[in-house]
């Protein structure tokens, strides 16, 4: 972060190095810092190699929920910390159909890994453990320092 130096006390210039200094700090605290990325999405463990979640004050990851060719785009935000076990959750209705699929995560330092998945048919009442044919996946994580 670009910090306005004050002086004894006093208040800064309202100048245009100012100015860009707290639009620089607004657009880097809402943007966030991308730590992973694939259009395709995964459904594997995600490894950072440079970042450690616990870096950040807060995580969003996006990703979509994919059954019998219905797609429905999920996300979750927590605030990180390896007792956390963040999940995505997709709810998808077709035609007479209104399906949940629910997907939990263990979080290491810099390691996010499946722990397990779900699949309940709300109308016919039946529920999978780990069901092979319906998956949620991830295509993006942000990092949040603010």
């Amino acid at each position: 972060m670009n910090k306005i130096n004050f002086v004894n006390k006093g208040q800064p210039a309202i100048n245009d190095t100012n100015l860009n200094k707290m639009q620089n700090n607004i657009e880097k605290a809402i943007a966030g810092t991308t730590l992973y990325e694939n259009t395709s999405g995964t459904t594997g463990d995600i490894t950072l190699s440079s970042n450690k979640f616990t870096s950040f004050k807060k995580i969003k990851i996006f990703g979509y929920g994919l059954y019998n060719g219905i797609k429905i785009n999920v996300s979750t935000e927590f605030i990180p910390n390896t007792a956390n076990r963040p999940s995505l959750v997709a709810f998808i209705t077709g035609t007479a159909t209104h399906y949940i699929l629910t997907q939990e995560y263990n979080l290491t330092s810099n390691k996010l890994t499946k722990y397990r998945k779900g699949f309940l048919n709300i109308i016919g009442g039946n529920y999978e453990l780990e069901p092979s044919d319906k998956s949620i996946y991830i295509n993006k994580i942000i990092g949040y320092t603010d």
